[in-house]
Parts: structure tokens; C-alpha cells; sequence
């Protein structure tokens, strides 16, 4: 799980700003306060680390669309170095001694921290990582190589090299903005520093994207045969997930009638908790299994409905559903204002559905949003004390807002009882000041009509 991540001189981001992580963080703001670029962070990592060119300090384009660097920094001023640092818990604790040591090192949380800086080419400055026993990082020097440095509190490093010479700076260039140079294995043996590499690429790997601009609902859905590898940002693989598990639930039923709940069971059961859809089901509508259609019976209705012809708002919570069940276990998965298109009721549901499944799949979720029924609800589980994730400690509330031309970050306290203790000015716009102006309307109103 993530825990922390500290961003310097990204995009609206002056900071340096540190945010606690928690199970289910959900983040609220203004328009262009900043939400959008903490997701965009995580993304930019996820996206250098998938691409195929290891030399690439840094990948603008993928699962979002970033620019170039001087987008990314700070007020396009490209002279500032731009700092990313992340704390994680790994799903298991993992050994950072070689394999022939008698002597197992053991690390239990990672930190990552990268620095880029505009030098005719977008050049890392640091890379580093760092656990409880160990400590390692390589600085830029002026001649352009790296220059390393350990600490590692359980072992002795009076002779780390065994006799080897030492290796010079210019042998230390890190592969990627976050892989350590082979290099490290040759000069201290006695220590597995390269599973700080690993253990980034698998905290990668956890990460899942559903955007705000998701496919637009179709009336027929060609099915390759396969099972899409992942929904993706627009959830476009979202009805392949679906028509690939009804096709295996279909030859499974044929062995036994009796199944575990599945994707598509979970999807209509909360389609219908949200009040969207009392059935769907995925029809064939071709002799050679390669055209399907979707169907639903809305709320209080008889006949199947193909999606388009259902509101707008199925179509695109149905990824968000999706996602939630199609990403393995333990992921974290991150969501851009997946309220959109919901009326406010439906909207509350999605409060329910993201704090039942993360438990229920160990999941972490990190949500940009702009509803208060999804805020509302949360309050009401929290004071309730029924649901094992509806809790203080495991919901982290933040309110985004810019500020002399940087964004600010403030963490939105809510008690045991779930009261919001320092109510953010401007929250959700100025309710009370919209109450009161009706009421003085109404009052000079009535007094002109008197007269």
C-alpha cells in the first residue's frame, strides 16, 4: 500500500507538500486546484517504467498525456528540479541480502525518491531508495557520473568490495529514473540492492487507471475471444471483461450449476444496490460468438434495454464496477470522478461500493472527486461504525484549492462520529450564503407585493 507521496515543483505543485496515504484517500478541490496532477504523478512513474526505452528519464504520454517537461515543472520555469518521492508497503516483506549470505536482511516498507533536472537533455540528478536496514542512493556529479552511497545498519561496510577496486562514478549511471545500475550487484555482493528496483516495478504494476472520459456506450461489442489484460483508462476493455466471463461461467455451468459469485454476478448486484438496474446480461447475437449486446431492465421497468438507450450515467459507472472487481487483488487503483453522470443518490451508493470491495479485495483506492453525496455518505459509515473500512484511520479526506499561483493540500479531519472538524471555506460552494440570499429574495418579494 501506498502510504506517502511528496511532490516538489510539479505542475501547480510548488511544495515540497507530503500526503498520507491511506486505504480509501479521496480528494476534493476546485477546478484546476491540483487533484488531477497527484494522480498524474503516480501515472508519469507507471508510464516511464512500462516503456521500452530504459534510457528514458521520463514518459509524457501513456496512461496520461503530460506534455514535456517544461509542462510538468512548475511554472515552465525549467531552471527548477522537479522531486518525486513515494513510501510504500509492499504486499510481503522482502530480503535485501544476496543469496549466499548466512545473514538475512529483511525490509518490511520501501521509499523511492527521483530529482530531474532540465540539462540540455531532462537529466536524474538522484535516485534513492531506502528501507529500515538499508540506504542507497546515487547523486549526479558536476563530470556527469553518479556518485553512490550506502548505509546499511545490520552489516559490517568496512570492506564491501571484498578487495575489489573501487568503482568509478562514471560506472554508476542508473538505468531508468528509477532501475539501479547493475553495477551495484559487482560492488557489494553481500546485498540484493537491485530488488529496490524490483520492488518499484511491482508497486507499478498494482497501479490501475480509470479516467473521466470513458467510451462512449454502443449498441454491439466485438469480442476478440479474449480477456482484455486490463480495463484501461477510458474503460474500453470494461463489456470485453464482462462478455469473457459470461462466456466461461456459460461452459462452467454446463459441469456444475453451482458457482462463486463473479464479475458479472458482482456487477448486477451493485447496479442494482446504486438503483441503475434491476437485471443485465450479456447476449450473443451471432452464430460465431463474436457479436454481443448488453442488456438491462431499468428500475421499475419490464423490457431489456440495450445500453445507449439506458442513461448516460450506466455507461459510465459500469467501468467503475468493473475495475473494481477486474483488478487483482491488493492493487491500487486510482479513479477520476467516478461520480460522473450520477444523480446524487447513485452517487452516495458509490461510497458503499468502494468501501465494501476494498476490504473485501484488499485494494487501495485513490479518488479525485467532486461530490458531496460520495462526502456525505462517508460521514454517515463513519458514525455508524458498521463497515470494517469506515473508519478515521483507513479514509483520508483532503481539500485542494490554488493559492498565489501554487496548489495547497489541507487534510479534512472527521471525527468518530463523523463530524468534518475544520470544514474547508468554500467546500462545496457557499450553501448557506445560497439559503440566505433565497430567503432575503423571498422576503423583498412578499414586501413588494404588499405594497
Amino acid at each position: 500500500m501506498l502510504e506517502r507521496m511528496t511532490l516538489e515543483n510539479f505542475r501547480s505543485w510548488r511544495g515540497p507538500v507530503d500526503i498520507g496515504l491511506k486505504p480509501v484517500t479521496i480528494i476534493f478541490g476546485n477546478n484546476s486546484s491540483g487533484k488531477t496532477a497527484l494522480l498524474d504523478a503516480l501515472l508519469m512513474l507507471k508510464q516511464t517504467a512500462e516503456s521500452a526505452d530504459r534510457k528514458l528519464s521520463l514518459a509524457y504520454t501513456g496512461h496520461t498525456d503530460l506534455g514535456s517537461f517544461r509542462d510538468v515543472i512548475h511554472g515552465h520555469n525549467e531552471d527548477l528540479e522537479l522531486r518525486l518521492k513515494l513510501k510504500w508497503r509492499p504486499r510481503e516483506r522482502f530480503t535485501l541480502s544476496a543469496p549466499e549470505e548466512t545473514r538475512e536482511v529483511h525490509a518490511e516498507a520501501v521509499e523511492y525518491e527521483a530529482r530531474w533536472r532540465q540539462m540540455g537533455d531532462v537529466t536524474l540528478t538522484y535516485l534513492g531508495y531506502a528501507s529500515d536496514p538499508v540506504t542507497f542512493s546515487l547523486k549526479r556529479g558536476t563530470e556527469g557520473g553518479y556518485e553512490p552511497k550506502l548505509q546499511a545498519k545490520p552489516i559490517r561496510l568496512g570492506t564491501p568490495r571484498r578487495g575489489r577496486p573501487a568503482s568509478a562514478p562514471s560506472q554508476f549511471i542508473p538505468e531508468s529514473c528509477y532501475a539501479l545500475p547493475r553495477r551495484v550487484a559487482l560492488d557489494w555482493p553481500h546485498l540484493d540492492l537491485l530488488e529496490f528496483t524490483h520492488q518499484f516495478e511491482l508497486l507499478m504494476d498494482r497501479i490501475h487507471y480509470l479516467g473521466p472520459l470513458r467510451q462512449f456506450p454502443r449498441r454491439e461489442f466485438l469480442w476478440t475471444g479474449e480477456s482484455p489484460g486490463q480495463i484501461g483508462k477510458d474503460g474500453t476493455g470494461a463489456v470485453e471483461a464482462l462478455i469473457a466471463v459470461a462466456r466461461e461461467g456459460q461452459s462452467r455451468s454446463k459441469r456444475s450449476p453451482r458457482r462463486p459469485k463473479d464479475l458479472l454476478d458482482s456487477t448486477r448486484e451493485w447496479l442494482g444496490q446504486i438503483g441503475l438496474a434491476e437485471r443485465l446480461q450479456v447476449v450473443q447475437i451471432d452464430a460465431g460468438g463474436r457479436y454481443y449486446q448488453i442488456q438491462l431492465v431499468a428500475p421499475g421497468g419490464r423490457t431489456p434495454t440495450l445500453l445507449p438507450d439506458v442513461g448516460f450515467g450506466v455507461s459510465q459507472v459500469l467501468p467503475v464496477i468493473i475495475q473494481l472487481y477486474f483488478a487483482p487483488e491488493g492493487s491500487i487503483l486510482l479513479f477520476e470522478q467516478p461520480e460522473i453522470h450520477l444523480h446524487p443518490s447513485a452517487a452516495s451508493c458509490l461510497a458503499d461500493l468502494f468501501l465494501d470491495v476494498a476490504h473485501e479485495r484488499n485494494l487501495q483506492l485513490i479518488i479525485e472527486s467532486h461530490s458531496e453525496s460520495l462526502l456525505t455518505r462517508l460521514q454517515r459509515r463513519i458514525a455508524e461504525g458498521e463497515k470494517p473500512y469506515a473508519t478515521p484511520d483507513r479514509i483520508g479526506l483532503y481539500f485542494c484549492r490554488l493559492r498565489d499561483g501554487g496548489s495547497t493540500i489541507e487534510p479534512v479531519t472527521v471525527n468518530g462520529f463523523g463530524q468534518i472538524e475544520n470544514w474547508p471555506q468554500s467546500f462545496f460552494g457557499d450553501v448557506l450564503a445560497d439559503v440566505k440570499a433565497v430567503a432575503e429574495a423571498m422576503a423583498r418579494g412578499r414586501h413588494e407585493s404588499a405594497r
